[in-house]
C-alpha cells in the first residue's frame, strides 16, 4: 500500500478522510496548513498527496506546484470545495494529477488514489 499524505486545515476532513485510507490499508501522514506539508514531503515524499486548495498561508495550487518541483514522482489528488469550474485547469496546471470536489464518496476517493499510485 501507499503512503499518502493529506493536507487540509480541516480536523474533521482529515480524521474522516484518514479514516477511509487506513481503512485501505495505507499509511497517512496529515498536515494542517502549507507550512506542515511542505516539510512533509522533504522529511518523507509520500506516494500521493490528498490536498485542499483552501488552506492557510500559502494556497493549495502553491503547494501542489512545489510539492510536484521537489519530488515529481509524488501524485497529488486534489479533494476541494472550490466549484471544479474553478478549480480544475488552475490545479491541473499546478500539476495536480486529479482533481475532485467536496463532499465527496469514500468509495470514489479510493477509486481515483489507486488508479494514480497503481
Amino acid at each position: 500500500m501507499a503512503t499518502v499524505l493529506l493536507v487540509d486545515d480541516e480536523d474533521l476532513v482529515r480524521k474522516v478522510v484518514k479514516v477511509v485510507l487506513e481503512a485501505e490499508g495505507h499509511s497517512v501522514m496529515e498536515a494542517g496548513d502549507g507550512v506542515d506539508a511542505l516539510a512533509a514531503v522533504e522529511s518523507q515524499p509520500p506516494d500521493a498527496v490528498v490536498l485542499d486548495l483552501l488552506i492557510p498561508g500559502t494556497d493549495g495550487y502553491e503547494i501542489c506546484r512545489k510539492i510536484k518541483a521537489a519530488h515529481a514522482a509524488s501524485k497529488v489528488l486534489v479533494l476541494t470545495s472550490v466549484p471544479p469550474d474553478e478549480a480544475e485547469a488552475r490545479a491541473r496546471a499546478a500539476g495536480a494529477d486529479d482533481v475532485m470536489a467536496k463532499p465527496f464518496s469514500a468509495l470514489e476517493l479510493l477509486d481515483r488514489l489507486s488508479r494514480l499510485i497503481d
